[in-house]
């Protein structure tokens, strides 16, 4: 019965799949036939040109845009593959973030939000934005990606170019173009690049004996430092996910991602173009979406007190942590726990006191446990943290095992609140630690 299910929940998905590829099939000229031509013939641009040419719609939340589509495209196209060109003027807005913060970012802001200190000396001037579009999602040598997008900073816009193999064969002269303009690049940036865009181009490279172009690059991959701050935020931490939820973007008639090695397929067997344009706008999206997402990360990371939810901010306190910046991380706990009601948990108390005693303010670590016993009256870790700061820093046997027995009344308290597993890790913990100080003492008293 469950293969029978399976089976069914098969074939449905094969049919929606059916019915997407139908829709996009019958999008880019309702009214009129598709032009359809062997891929032999496409050798001249202007037949691309015409199909890529912008139209109003294709990015409602771009703003102020300015694109030029296919500059260049008769020379480049010439050297073995096609490509095209936009530019959008750094006035533009992407969602709700504008193009020309970009420029100004600091690399040290972009090192803690990689959490990778080779970051720092990431110059945004010469980065490369970089997103592929293959002929499987799986990887492997048999993946190849057909389409390469590469964004970057000009002096008034950020530019686009998407380099396009019409046929296998047009593989080595993607390739070549491509690794020309990694070599003038400081650094990558990507979205999970690291795991699937930046391994796969690598092995195309070595398939292709040439050295591979991306091998030792300081790499900014978005996917990691988007997990460490909204994965509890956010329904999941996809890009498409990460447009609607932080970045304010919707896309419209977008391509899903699952069906672009099958749109690909089926122009090399006919030569028709139907589905490719949504690709190429799919891959331009994702790549100024990228865009979007360094400047509002950075944005976080400059000023975590200000248009940040308290979650977020959990979470920028517990990065700056990670990457030691203690006096950062310590000034957005302090926030929570003094202006925060609802922030006042376990939690948020342990990392700000966690930070008190590597900065050497016990003090102001103990003060902490204090307050946190008076708001967290039940729980026993606020007691375990000051008996560990009498026993070991203090030498104060008596205070330590008074308060070892009180977090030992406050599991008792718990349990009869509510029965669960942790209370009785706490109690052997805490029963152990009793006998320990008890002996403690006994030594102490007869010296």
């Amino acid at each position: 019965m469950a293969s029978l299910r399976k089976f069914f929940a098969l074939a449905m998905n094969i049919k929606d799949r059916l019915r997407e590829l139908d829709r996009l099939q019958h999008k880019i000229a309702p009214t009129q036939p598709q032009p359809s031509f062997p891929a032999s013939q496409l050798n001249a641009p202007d037949l691309f040109t015409d199909i890529f040419k912008p139209r109003a719609g294709d990015f409602p939340h771009l703003a102020s845009a300015k694109t030029n589509a296919g500059e260049n495209l008769q020379q480049l196209a010439a050297e073995g593959c096609f490509l095209l060109e936009h530019c959008t003027a750094l006035d533009a807005t992407i969602g709700e973030f504008t193009l020309h913060e970009l420029p100004n970012l600091s690399p040290e802001l972009v090192a803690i939000a990689g959490k990778d200190e080779r970051l720092a000396t990431l110059d945004l001037r010469r980065t490369l934005f970089i997103d592929t579009e293959t002929t499987g999602l799986a990887g492997g040598a048999g993946t190849v990606a057909f389409l390469v997008g590469v964004g970057y900073l000009s002096d008034e816009a950020f530019v686009v170019r998407q380099y396009f193999m019409r046929d296998f064969h047009e593989e080595a002269a993607l390739l070549h173009l491509l690794a020309q303009q990694v070599d003038a690049a400081s650094g990558l940036v990507s979205f999970n690049g690291r795991a699937f865009d930046v391994p796969l181009l690598n092995s195309r490279y070595i398939i292709n004996r040439r050295r591979a172009a991306f091998d030792g690059m300081p790499h900014f991959d978005l996917l990691h430092a988007a997990r460490r701050v909204w994965r509890e935020t956010v329904a999941s931490c996809t890009l498409g996910e990460l447009e609607r939820s932080i970045l304010g973007i919707q896309r419209h008639d977008d391509v899903p991602g699952a069906l672009v090695p099958q749109i690909y397929f089926d122009y090399l067997h006919s030569g028709k173009l139907d589905g490719l344009r949504e690709v190429f706008l799919h891959n331009r999206q994702d790549i100024l979406s990228m865009a979007a997402l360094v400047i509002r990360l950075c944005q976080m990371i400059k000023e975590p007190l200000s248009s940040t939810t308290l979650r977020e901010r959990h979470r920028l306190g517990t990065l700056f942590r990670k990457v030691r910046q203690l006096e950062r991380s310590a000034q957005v706990f302090e926030n929570l726990v003094e202006r925060e009601r609802s922030a006042q948990n376990l939690e948020t108390f342990a990392e700000l006191a966690l930070c008190y005693k590597r900065l050497q303010r016990h003090d102001e670590a103990c003060r902490l446990w204090m307050q946190a016993i008076e708001k967290l009256a039940f729980h026993p870790v606020p007691y375990i943290e000051l008996a560990k700061h009498y026993e070991h820093r203090l030498k104060d046997f008596d205070q330590a095992i008074a308060l070892t027995e009180r977090a030992l009344r406050a599991i008792q308290l718990r349990e009869e609140l509510k029965s669960d597993g942790e209370s009785e890790i706490y109690r052997l913990d805490l029963e152990k630690r009793w006998q320990r100080l008890k002996r403690k003492r006994a030594v102490s008293s007869n010296q």
